[in-house]
């Protein structure tokens, strides 16, 4: 991230944006947010204070008999930020933490004057934080199979041929980014649990570690949906084929050219063909070709943890045995005596 992009974010976030989460009742403020993302998701663009305030208050009591709008205000205090007025003359914790997380810039509540209603408007980097607040809360999970989406869209256009094939190919980029990212992060994901479990001599936390927090956080979030739903063996070739078969053809790079003028993103370039054989080649076909390697290393890393959880389970079983027949031996040689 350059120097102006970092300044750029924080002339685009509120100050205070995030106070809400680093302070002695961030889990409320972090409910308050989760339960507004699904209020998004429902109300879409008809979020009316009163049914947030409902949600709120539907499932928010035993989480909010432990929050105090005294020492929350005490909080802000001391990192001297100004506290509303209108905070201290109302009892109503659901309505101070609603009007606190509108005043450091979630969300902003418009009145509408013919009905009297009042709406709550979420500004774009909020609800993306909002999303990702939801997905770090959440006990499902999803995975979108990239490399099978991937090789759909460039084969229609393989066929169809028409005025979206610079864009399906500018995807396939994006796509086969967060193919690479998700890889990096199921990678680096093993590597910490292994580590972990390197550290680790109780048996109990040992089993809650593998099948409890290591099966949900990466085996079943992330590896098994991967290879499962992202058969690389299976869609990879016939992508790259499809790649081939467009850099080969001077018509269709042609087409792919007179397309990426008209993209802003590519529309400055002054060889756009080079930037055509980077995007084709040696970003997708060659980070596919290291996916592919990458995944095979994975596996031997993801069977790897599970060999050593077993190991550890047997050796604390070994020593089980031992000082039980250890024990079975003193009582014995006692109850001779």
């Amino acid at each position: 991230m350059t120097e102006n992009n970092n300044a750029r974010l924080f002339d685009r976030l509120p100050d205070g944006f995030f106070a809400p989460l680093s302070r002695k009742y961030k889990a409320v403020y972090a409910y308050a947010l989760v339960t507004l993302y699904h209020c998004l998701k429902i109300y879409r663009s008809s979020i009316t204070r009163s049914s947030y305030m409902d949600a709120l208050r539907e499932n928010g009591q035993d989480i909010m008999s432990l929050f105090s709008i005294d020492t929350d205000k005490d909080d802000d205090r001391e990192i001297e930020e100004e506290v509303d007025v209108k905070d201290t003359l109302s009892a109503d914790k659901f309505s101070y933490v609603v009007r606190k997380l509108s005043r450091c810039g979630w969300f902003q509540i418009d009145k509408d004057y013919k009905t009297g209603v009042d709406y709550i408007y979420l500004p774009s980097y909020s609800i993306k934080m909002l999303e990702l607040l939801d997905e770090l809360t959440s006990d499902v999970s999803s995975y979108m199979p990239l490399v099978h989406q991937t090789y759909s869209e460039l084969k229609l256009e393989d066929e169809k041929e028409d005025d979206y094939m610079f864009r399906s190919l500018a995807n396939a980029v994006k796509n086969t980014d967060e193919l690479e990212l998700s890889v990096t992060l199921l990678h680096h994901s093993i590597i910490v649990f292994n580590h972990k479990l390197t550290n680790v001599f109780n048996p109990n936390e040992v089993l809650k570690q593998h099948f409890d927090d290591y099966k949900f956080e990466v085996g079943d979030s992330i590896y098994h949906p991967m290879k499962t739903y992202d058969s690389l063996g299976l869609y990879s070739r016939p992508t790259v084929e499809i790649l081939n078969k467009w850099l080969r053809d001077g018509r269709i790079v042609a087409k792919l050219a007179s397309q990426a003028r008209m993209d802003s993103t590519f529309s400055s370039h002054k060889r756009l063909y080079s930037c055509f054989r980077k995007l084709t080649y040696f970003i997708v076909q060659e980070i596919i070709h290291q996916i592919v390697a990458f995944i095979r290393n994975i596996r031997r890393k993801f069977h790897g943890i599970r060999l050593f959880s077993l190991c550890s389970l047997e050796r604390h079983e070994q020593r089980s045995i031992i000082k039980y027949g250890s024990s079975m031996i003193i009582y014995s040689i006692d109850h001779l005596r």
